[in-house]
């Protein structure tokens, strides 16, 4: 609403609709290098989720992962294409990456997909993953189900906790009454 010397007029706008979440994968998907089955499971279904609402999840480390299923070694990207289909994956060093947490890094990311700040989160819970979020202006959704490795951002215990708060409030407010 502007204020003017005669009426008020009202100035209609759209709000930015979330159209990436930009995903670590150290205490996120994988904690200390293993794959908790059920909570992995949970988080898959809200990446699933995610890509159903038009919101592209991409995955971002500074390191090349490789994950032992019995019987074979494959890179974790593999791992998540198997489950998930194509998917963005991002490692520092690699193809004009910048590493974590340098400004950069999410900057490099959100040119290559041409969304803007207001359009990302950053889903994380390392001291790493909220200096990155906070360098590149990002809202940082601190994910704790692995563990509290950082105070800061917007914490859920969740990933049925990170799918209600996309719901309510990143996807426009169309469908509510306010």
């Amino acid at each position: 609403v502007a204020r003017t010397a005669g009426p008020i007029v009202v100035v209609r706008g759209s709000l930015a609709v979330l159209k990436g979440a930009i995903f670590s994968l150290h205490d996120v998907l994988v904690k200390q290098g293993t794959i908790d089955g059920m909570l992995f499971d949970e988080t898959l279904r809200l990446l699933r989720y995610l890509k159903a609402r038009d919101v592209e999840p991409v995955f971002v480390s500074n390191h090349d992962w490789t994950v032992t299923i019995p019987g074979k070694k494959q890179p974790f990207r593999e791992l998540l294409e198997e489950r998930l289909g194509p998917v963005s994956y991002f490692i520092g060093g690699q193809d004009g990456m910048p590493y974590k947490p340098r400004a950069d890094a999410t900057a490099h990311i959100l040119a290559a997909k041409g969304w803007q700040k207001n359009e990302t989160i950053y889903v994380g819970n390392t001291t790493d993953d909220m200096r990155t979020a906070a360098n590149g202006g990002l809202l940082f959704a601190n994910v704790m189900w692995h563990g509290i490795a950082s105070p800061y951002g917007f914490q859920f215990e969740s990933p049925r906790d990170v799918a209600r708060f996309v719901d309510c409030l990143c996807l426009g407010l169309t469908g509510w009454f306010w």
